[in-house]
């Protein structure tokens, strides 16, 4: 459950430090906040893969509270990151499976991973909406209403 908060802190901080970004960038170029919105949120995944494959990786290694089944033996943590990576996305290709408690994490992984990847487009539209929409009618651009002054 610990990393289930660690994920939804984590969520909470980088959208925090995005908005702030963004601020800051919204002087720049049109697109380049927008290309910075995507490196960001791929940053977010990235940084929640890595989170729950280090929560893995201490389950079975340190806590033995279950096992990774069909692990590489001698694995490395690239394995762990690979299958925190199939199950975050829900993938799960099936190639490792884990049993007893570590289930439990991987369960929690996948639901978190389907929502903040729903969030994170969600986000992301929103994002374009609002900023491109402000973009159109500065320009006076059929698409978007005339501002009311």
């Amino acid at each position: 459950m610990v990393e289930a908060l660690l994920s939804v802190l984590l969520s909470i901080v980088v959208l925090f430090l995005h908005d702030r970004l963004m601020r800051c960038l919204t002087a720049m170029q049109r697109k380049l906040p927008m290309f910075a919105v995507v490196l960001i949120l791929a940053a977010s995944h990235s940084l929640h893969i890595w989170l729950y494959a280090g929560a893995v990786y201490v389950g079975e290694r340190w806590l033995k509270i279950g096992h990774i089944e069909n692990l590489p033996q001698p694995s490395d943590f690239t394995d762990y990151v690979y299958f925190s990576a199939t199950n975050y996305t829900s993938l799960g290709y099936g190639d490792y499976i884990a049993h007893d408690g570590l289930r439990l994490i991987v369960t929690f992984e996948c639901l978190i991973g389907l929502m903040a990847i729903g969030w994170s487009t969600a986000f992301a539209f929103w994002w374009m909406q609002r900023h491109w929409l402000r973009e159109c009618q500065e320009n006076g651009s059929f698409l978007a209403p005339k501002k009311k002054n």
